[in-house]
């Protein structure tokens, strides 16, 4: 009896491992039927795709693509787009090899491409396409010089080139219109002996909130363009203080006398001193008055204050500052904005600004909250302590931030908050030098507790050597991020130069970068100087990140 049920024991144990192998089995099978559906569909099985074999590369109006060899190919199909292949804008058939080029694309333009594995005699059989991703064709190799935000304005552009190889000509401009009409020529301008001296012509009577392309040629050769797009018209009460003496504005009774929305205009080359409080209350626009022909920016210096100030208990839809240099004579102990009061601003911008010497650019206390603050095409040095932006306490808030085509360089700290962001926090297009110092983070929240509702989104950043008290150390470090691990981080396309490594900690979030294997002073021009234009043309990101007013 014992014997009998010793045998029926084994007998259940060997159909249970049975049925569990065959679930496996069944399993497995599932999973791979998932995994190649795409292949399986269909009457009869298709090729595997293909698999990609290192980067794309385009360093002329051609992209490079290689895969790894599929079994049983008879060749391959590349194909590229630029509507993410609602269309095919060429494509080339592959033999005998496991790389192509695509010829003859267009310059300055973003391609998707893909790639089909061809059954030798049966197209039924071809693989499904894979996808390798997105590249974008550098700027035509061209003696035109890369616009700065300043070059356009309401119904102008100042449009420059430099003079090498044969004599320009003409310079043609052409009003852009929708993708499926053909541009409109609009002007052509036959290029005087001076304008040739100059290396630059002002093109004028063009109308406001409008795109133009710009091309140079000499005869009918054609050497180069520049897209523009000329700035809205001005509205509301313009303050037009671009004809009188600068030592007899004062700044702080024209802007508390202004109406609301109003726009300051400043004379371009002079230096205004804030010598009495400045408080803003209103939507207000201070610049720099539009005059390309002077490249020196109306400088606002904050010499007999310590700050420019928020009145307690404002609303203020925009507050504006456009084309300015702004600095302190203390950069140990002064600030652009250093506001300890309630209050609220739904847009703060800096655009084409220059912004030095302070302790801090914007410090918040006191319950003060900003719904959206940006910086754009600016240039930002010499920061202290409180850097670029610092929410200080946990009753004030900045929501939203972009900060995007700049640069910002020997400063001792990026971005800091005590507290919840609800928005959306974007760093884009931007160069990094000596910033921030050595040991703190890019980007901290106060620990790991506060968070970024929206997430933080990083991409096409170059990160040169960190600042440091000891010039001559070599073990530096730069922290990355300090945030709630919950905050959704976004991050592509960022470079870091040879000179630090990136710290490592259990409350650090690590932001992807690649790895530049040479030093900053291998990858800018004169970085102890400010100019961070890119000399080394092997710099895989020089035609799509850091600051584009650098990329060669």
């Amino acid at each position: 009896m014992e014997n009998k049920n010793v045998f029926k024991m084994k007998r259940i144990s060997y159909l249970i491992h049975s049925i569990m192998l065959l679930g496996t089995v069944i399993l497995l099978l599932s999973g791979c039927k998932k995994e190649w559906t795409a292949e399986l569909d269909g009457d009869a099985p298709r090729l595997f795709r293909p698999s990609m074999k290192g980067a794309l590369v385009a360093t002329g109006n051609y992209i490079d693509v290689a895969w790894q060899e599929s079994e049983g190919a008879g060749g391959y199909k590349v194909e590229v787009s630029v509507d993410t292949f609602k269309t095919v804008a060429k494509s080339i058939d592959v033999v005998d090899t496991t790389a192509g080029t695509v010829d003859d694309l267009l310059w300055e333009q973003l391609y998707q491409v893909r790639v089909t594995t061809l059954h030798p005699t049966d197209a039924a059989k071809n693989s499904r396409p894979a996808d390798f991703g997105e590249i974008k064709t550098p700027r035509f190799p061209t003696i035109v010089i890369n616009p700065v935000s300043s070059d356009a304005g309401v119904n102008r552009i100042l449009f420059k080139w430099k003079n090498e190889g044969d004599a320009v000509t003409t310079v043609k401009v052409f009003q852009a219109t929708a993708e499926s009409t053909p541009e409109t020529l609009v002007q052509t301008i036959v290029l005087t002996p001076q304008n040739i001296s100059d290396a630059w012509v002002l093109i004028e009577n063009l109308k406001a909130a409008t795109a133009y392309r710009v091309a140079l040629y000499s005869g009918e050769k054609f050497r180069g363009e520049n897209s523009y797009t000329t700035k809205d018209p001005l509205s509301g009460e313009i303050i037009d203080l671009s004809k009188e003496n600068p030592a007899s504005v004062d700044l702080g009774d024209v802007i508390s006398n202004a109406s609301a929305g109003a726009t300051i205009l400043l004379k371009k080359g002079a230096t205004y001193e804030i010598s009495t409080a400045v408080n803003f209350s209103k939507s207000v626009t201070v610049m720099s008055e539009d005059n390309p022909l002077i490249k020196i920016k109306a400088q606002l210096s904050i010499s007999g204050v310590s700050n420019f100030g928020i009145t307690a208990n404002s609303t203020i839809a925009k507050l504006s500052f456009v084309d300015l240099e702004i600095f302190s004579n203390d950069a140990a102990g002064k600030y652009i904005f250093n506001p300890n009061t309630m209050a609220t601003i739904d847009l703060f911008s800096f655009e084409n600004c220059i912004i030095h010497d302070v302790r801090g650019v914007t410090r918040y206390r006191g319950g003060i909250t900003v719904g959206q603050q940006t910086f754009s095409n600016c240039i930002l040095f010499n920061i202290g302590g409180y850097g670029v932006l610092t929410v200080d306490d946990n009753k004030s808030a900045v929501n939203n931030i972009t900060f995007e085509n700049s640069t910002v360089y020997n400063t001792e700290l990026f971005l800091a908050s005590k507290n919840n962001a609800s928005g959306v926090y974007r760093v884009l297009n931007s160069t990094f030098y000596r910033v921030p110092l050595a040991g703190k983070n890019v980007i901290d929240f106060g620990g790991t507790t506060n968070t970024i509702t929206g997430g933080l989104e990083i991409k096409g950043v170059i990160f040169g050597d960190p600042k440091t008290t000891e010039p001559n150390a070599t073990n530096k470090t730069l922290g990355s991020i300090r945030i709630n691990p919950s905050t959704q981080i976004t991050a592509g396309g960022n470079y870091r130069t040879a000179d630090f490594t990136w710290k490592e900690a259990s409350d650090l979030i690590p932001l992807s970068t690649l790895d530049y294997s040479k030093k900053s002073t291998d990858l800018f021009t004169d970085p102890e100087a400010g100019n961070f234009k890119i000399k080394d043309n092997g710099f895989a990101g020089k035609d799509n990140a850091g600051d584009p007013r650098w990329r060669p």
